[in-house]
């Protein structure tokens, strides 16, 4: 009795054991099949994410169309409103076209080596000369006022904003001074804690200033119109030609004519990059060293190459 008793508990436990030991093997089966799931979906994923980078890396802008500027040398092309300014200086002399189609508005001959131009809200025309004190304000093709600017030395570059506000970065003092459309000053800001050389600068639709920083390593730098710097971010390129221009368009990204490598390159707000552009795969347009580049306020790009190349901004 007790024999077959003792085996009838073998008997039992045996069962037990083997039922624990399927229990086991069906968890361990079924945690390999969740760990083969979780490895095929993170794969997806990173898949997913790649493609979806590489598709926006390879993302390019709407051909609008094109038209050719004359010109004998040309170190920038700014567009303010319906215009686009050519600025020759070979022949020292400035001309005003409508920006769509290429028709000349007006020219502007001067005496010294022009440098930039900026247009206010009335359509006047106000260009910024190497080796001057003085800003040259026109009404149509007539010469109508000069601004004093001699407190700014050593001129870089020169934007205006909505309310026709005008600044100029300064390489001597390191410094973005505002002015009046009547010359008197208003502000300076930056200095030589957030300015190590100062190049061109650009403005956005919400008047913010842009500036680059022309020392290596080189950097963006962000400027409210009450001369807060609000951010900055390093912009990676080779090197620079001077011939840089930005357009910062309505999503708040950043466009950069990278004159070294012969493409237009693309930053978000915070400096990250989101891709590049160059030559069309069919020759629709061709991009070859885009020395001149403009645009951002209208939404539009305006490369200067082998013609004048109009885009619609990149929707990311």
């Amino acid at each position: 009795m007790a024999e077959k008793k003792n085996k009838k508990v073998i008997k039992t436990k045996t069962k037990t054991e083997k039922k624990v030991k399927d229990n086991l093997k069906n968890k361990n089966t079924l945690l390999v099949i969740l760990l083969s799931i979780m490895v095929i979906l993170f794969l997806a994923i990173e898949i997913y994410v790649v493609v979806k980078k590489q598709i926006s890396m390879s993302k390019k802008p709407v051909f609008i169309g094109e038209w050719r500027p004359q010109y004998k040398g040309q170190i920038g092309m700014p567009v303010w409103r319906d215009h686009l300014y050519v600025i020759d200086n070979n022949s020292n002399i400035i001309t005003k076209y409508d920006k769509m189609n290429g028709t000349v508005i007006d020219a502007y001959p001067v005496e010294k080596t022009p440098k930039w131009v900026v247009e206010t809200s009335t359509g006047d025309t106000i260009i910024l000369l190497y080796d001057s004190d003085e800003l040259l304000k026109y009404t149509g093709n007539k010469l109508t006022g000069k601004i004093s600017i001699k407190e700014v030395r050593e001129p870089v570059g020169m934007v205006i904003d909505s309310q026709d506000n005008i600044y100029l970065s300064d390489n001597s003092s390191l410094k973005i001074y505002k002015y009046d459309i009547n010359g008197e000053k208003i502000l300076e800001f930056g200095g030589r804690d957030k300015i190590r050389r100062a190049g061109r600068i650009f403005i956005d639709k919400n008047d913010n200033i842009y500036l680059i920083d022309t020392m290596q390593p080189y950097y963006i730098k962000v400027f409210t119109a009450d001369g807060k710097l609000i951010r900055k971010f390093e912009l990676k390129l080779k090197k620079l030609s001077g011939l840089e221009a930005l357009a910062i368009t309505h999503d708040g990204n950043i466009y950069i004519n990278d004159v070294a490598e012969s493409k237009i390159i693309v930053f978000s707000p915070n400096g990250k990059l989101l891709g590049n552009f160059d030559t069309d795969i069919d020759y629709k347009y061709k991009i070859g060293v885009p020395g001149a580049f403009s645009g951002g306020l209208d939404n539009n790009l305006y490369v200067g190459s082998y013609s004048l190349a109009i885009f619609e901004a990149i929707k990311y």
